[in-house]
């Protein structure tokens, strides 16, 4: 319940494919998502209160959005807030605690390919 409350406070829409998302301001396109890391990854969302969730993944793609570095800074701020609100803690892709200098060097990375492209 408190999973569920928390992406609702944080604007997150259940919609597609059963998980969460933050979509544009006419409420067209998703600009990231949140799926769970229990297969199969979604939230039903007639049992979401009653299911176990040890862990969620925030994912966008860069070439579906019109600014990528805004989507990138607002899924690393809605991360961080999930963290806090549900006392949780952020991870890389690795499995190592995220850092500011981890989400510098993927913003900067991002940052190059919109550059490039």
């Amino acid at each position: 319940m408190d999973l569920r409350e928390a992406f609702l406070d944080l604007d997150l829409t259940h919609g597609e494919m059963g998980i969460f998302h933050r979509y544009d301001s006419q409420f067209r396109e998703p600009q990231f998502s949140v799926a769970s890391l229990v297969k199969p990854g979604s939230f039903p969302a007639d049992e979401m209160d009653s299911l176990d969730y040890p862990g969620v993944v925030l994912f966008f793609q860069p070439g579906s959005v019109s600014d990528p570095l805004a989507v990138f800074d607002d899924l690393v701020d809605t991360c961080h807030e999930l963290a806090r609100r549900l006392d949780g803690i952020e991870w890389d892709e690795k499995r190592q605690p995220l850092t500011g200098q981890k989400v510098g060097k993927l913003r900067a990375l991002l940052e190059d390919a919109v550059q490039a492209s």
